[in-house]
């Protein structure tokens, strides 16, 4: 999966909530969802699915509702992004040191 794609989709879908743009935070899920279903990804893409489709009603629900839903998408991100970011940590720690 492509990380950065994943990561940038995350943060604009966290933006679009901030913003009430329940539409764009839904896009955003597919988007998410999608590439974590062609990665075999399932906690991820349901992570994704279940904010999506807690979102369909986020204009008249308690934020609560979909609250716990975008609080285990973002959990699933992270723990999915865990690995790469040692990777990206060392390599720029390399990077740093001229090796």
């Amino acid at each position: 999966m492509d990380f950065q794609l994943l990561l940038i989709d995350t943060v604009a879908l966290i933006e679009a909530v901030r913003c009430r743009d329940f539409a764009e935070a839904r896009f955003r899920c597919r988007q998410v969802g999608d590439r974590a279903w062609l990665e075999n990804e399932a906690t991820l893409g349901n992570a994704a699915i279940d904010l999506e489709v807690a979102l369909r009603h986020a204009e008249t629900s308690p934020t609560v509702r979909w609250g716990k839903s975008l609080e285990a998408l973002t959990t699933a991100v992270d723990a999915y992004l865990q690995p790469e970011r040692g990777r990206m940590f060392l390599g720029a720690s390399q990077r740093a040191r001229g090796a």
